[in-house]
């Protein structure tokens, strides 16, 4: 059967990779006539628009498109091509399979997960504006009637394609206007498909979990700005984007796509691997019919990597585009309709025997501390244990830290005398923690109510705790896939779509409000660079979305180059956040301090936490101008507190570097070496960690190295 398919070669290298899938499919013996079509940077230096009609009338006669990598031009005055697709044919669906790749090896083995990611609004609306000079406002919209489709493709293709379980992304938590509707849409959805297993996660817990271990996943549905960061981090599983296909689907079109960018420093070159786009062919096909070609395209993917005598430079080889081309179509000539070659066996994850520890740096802060002392010379410190499991684990690190020999008058606040009747910090206890400077905090459960923030984002506003800290540091004898690991995240921590701005415009549309503000990025970067300068770091990156959202990002992206420009002794990088999380996957090593807006920050530090085995090695720093909370952050966790099984480190670690924040260093390296220690033995691990050990019997061991140590 014959075909008219709409191209859109793309720039860059787009025309060098379009033009080697095209002769790869017709080596499979598809009959595709094609309507090349322009858009982007060639579509405005030819006269035009980034998205001409002519582009756009193709694609809704044809029904189909295939487009390679589009470069948008730099500035306000142009849209985004793949946003102004999705818009103007209303292609809901984006779909971005992550499947492991036969013949490339990364981290990951078996990964196998598709990735659901709603395409028309959200923050990628387009809808910003400056309030006044030095603050910008970016509208995140959520509709009931975008939510429950996107929802619906996601559990029908979950049910068709046999799949297990649907997991839902949200933030519901903070916003609970916007992704409490998208959720609620979700669950009304799932009610439907009783025979398949649906689990919600917050967006900043599933990115832990994703690089944890990946297999657990199998669906994730989630709203715009999620999916783009969580499918691009998901292909750094399997190799990156330059593997990695997507689709763009409505009801009545369909956009196959290379997720990868433009690369114009290789344009030209003869460099460039077509395999991405390749795997979004292999999707089309299947998508108009042509099953049996998809499946020999496949096959030869599969034999042409596997035997790895040719590939391209990306994929560890030297392969030129035409010669790797070749190489596919010679396999497609050899085996005809033969099976996928099998996938050799990939690495297994890095052993539980201690990866290698990072070299000795500081970790020290540069927020001032000023004690307050009690009668007997002792500093104060306030002691927040939170709920549920915090208040388990809490006394057993304080018992720790006196056994260290910490000096310490430790003062706990909970119950009434911290939090009011709605749930939210007293004014009370903000001023004892204001006073003494410091505190030591647990989680906390965010009360139910509209109105209501988390203490723990209610306690950041009431004491002005404007940068999150994050210390990613393997730690030796903790199980990771990754050695040698140590960079830090800085996040913004007052505004954001973390502000608490929603509303419902009218019944099923919701509101959130994103804000930026010149006064809060260069608190955060002056911060970042002055942390960067005290411990003696390389370089700063700035996370950001400026591509999409030009105001808002573009306003942080800007304040921090000048903020850089202040500090010449770090060099000063900036990083998209979805190509920010595939790098922390794939290269995590090449980062040192990211420094991040509210939301982003949330999400890489978790992300973060998970590349070093979790939460048992991380702890949270928040800072203001005199005070530094510092926090666990392992979560309440209701389904282990009372079973006395819980790890006692993620309350064990932030008491370490509070105690080396106020001076005490000696007993904060005992404690430290007494934790690492029960690690290196791990005769008394949790079973988190592998074993078998309680909570006390844990602790236990940490107190016998502590008085081995003293002895």
């Amino acid at each position: 059967m014959k075909h008219t398919l709409t191209l859109l070669p793309g720039d860059g290298i787009g025309p060098e990779v379009s033009d080697a899938v095209v002769r790869v499919l017709a080596a499979a013996g598809v009959d595709i006539e094609w309507e090349r079509r322009l858009a982007g940077v060639d579509a405005v230096s030819a006269g035009g628009g980034t998205l001409p009609e002519e582009t756009l009338e193709s694609i809704r006669r044809t029904r189909v498109a295939l487009k390679g990598p589009i470069t948008t031009p730099v500035g306000e005055g142009f849209q985004s091509v793949n946003v102004g697709l999705r818009k103007a044919l209303d292609l809901y669906v984006s779909l971005r399979p992550v499947c492991s790749v036969p013949g490339v090896q990364t981290r990951y083995a078996d990964v196998d997960l598709v990735v659901f990611r709603e395409n028309t609004e959200g923050l990628y609306a387009g809808r910003e504006h400056e309030v006044v000079p030095g603050v910008v406002e970016a509208l995140k919209i959520i509709t009931a009637e975008a939510s429950e489709r996107i929802a619906r493709y996601a559990f029908e293709y979950a049910r068709w394609r046999g799949r297990r379980k649907v997991t839902v992304v949200h933030k519901a938590s903070v916003m609970k206007l916007s992704d409490g509707l998208f959720l609620e849409r979700a669950r009304a959805v799932a009610r439907d498909y009783p025979f398949i297993e649906v689990e919600e996660m917050p967006i900043d817990k599933a990115a832990m979990r994703l690089v944890l271990e990946p297999r657990d996943f199998d669906v994730l549905l989630m709203e715009n700005l999620y999916g783009d960061i969580m499918s691009d981090l998901c292909s750094g599983f399997v190799g990156g984007l330059g593997v990695a296909p997507g689709a763009n689907i409505g009801d009545r079109c369909a956009v196959f796509e290379a997720v990868h960018g433009s690369a114009p420093d290789i344009a030209g070159q003869g460099k460039a691997n077509p395999t991405a786009l390749l795997a979004s062919a292999v999707m089309m096909l299947d998508h108009i019919g042509e099953r049996r070609a998809a499946r020999r395209v496949e096959a030869a993917v599969a034999r042409v990597l596997s035997e790895g005598r040719v590939r391209t430079g990306d994929l560890g080889g030297r392969a030129s585009t035409a010669e790797y081309t070749q190489a596919l179509i010679d396999a497609l000539a050899l085996d005809g309709a033969a099976a996928p070659v099998a996938a050799p066996a990939a690495p297994a994850a890095a052993p539980a025997a201690a990866p290698a520890a990072p070299a000795a740096r500081t970790t020290r802060t540069h927020t001032p501390y000023a004690p307050h002392l009690t009668a007997e010379g002792l500093p104060l410190v306030p002691v927040l244990p939170g709920d549920l499991l915090g208040r388990e684990l809490a006394p057993h690190a304080l018992r720790l830290a006196d056994a260290a020999g910490a000096r310490v008058a430790w003062r706990v606040l909970e119950g009434e005398e911290l939090l009011d009747a709605q749930g939210q910090p007293r004014a009370e206890a903000a001023a004892l923690i204001e006073a003494c400077g410091v505190a030591l905090k647990g989680p906390f459960s965010t009360p139910e109510g509209v109105g209501n923030l988390s203490p723990s984002v209610a306690l950041r506003k009431r004491l002005s705790l404007f940068a999150g800290v994050r210390h990613i540091r393997t730690l030796p004898h903790l199980p990771s896939r990754y050695a040698g690991l140590d960079l830090v995240v800085v996040r913004e921590n007052t505004e954001d779509v973390y502000a608490g701005l929603e509303h419902v415009v009218y019944p099923g549309v919701v509101e959130s409000i994103k804000v930026v503000t010149q006064a809060a990025c260069e608190r955060v970067f002056e911060f970042a660079h002055a942390l960067a300068r005290a411990q003696g770091r390389r370089s700063v990156s700035i996370i950001h979305k400026a591509n999409i959202m030009k105001k808002a990002d573009g306003l942080f992206l800007r304040v921090g180059r000048e903020v850089g420009a202040r500090f010449p002794e770090t060099e000063t990088r900036a990083l998209i956040v979805d190509n920010a999380c595939m790098q922390l996957v794939q290269r995590p090593e090449q980062l040192d301090v990211v420094v991040c807006g509210n939301l982003y920050g949330d999400i890489l530090s978790d992300l973060g936490a998970g590349l070093v085995g979790g939460v048992s090695a991380v702890w949270g720093e928040d800072h203001g101008a005199r005070v530094v909370v510092f926090e666990a952050i392992h979560g309440r966790a209701p389904e282990l507190a009372g079973r006395g099984v819980a790890n006692p480190l993620p309350f064990v670690m932030p008491t370490v570097a509070l105690l080396r924040h106020i001076g005490q260093s000696e007993p904060a390296a005992r404690l430290e070496r007494a934790a690492r220690a029960a690690l290196a033995e791990g005769a008394a691990l949790t079973p988190d960690l592998g074993g078998a050990a309680s909570t006390a019997q844990m602790v236990a061991a940490i107190e016998a190295h502590l008085a081995a140590e003293t002895d």
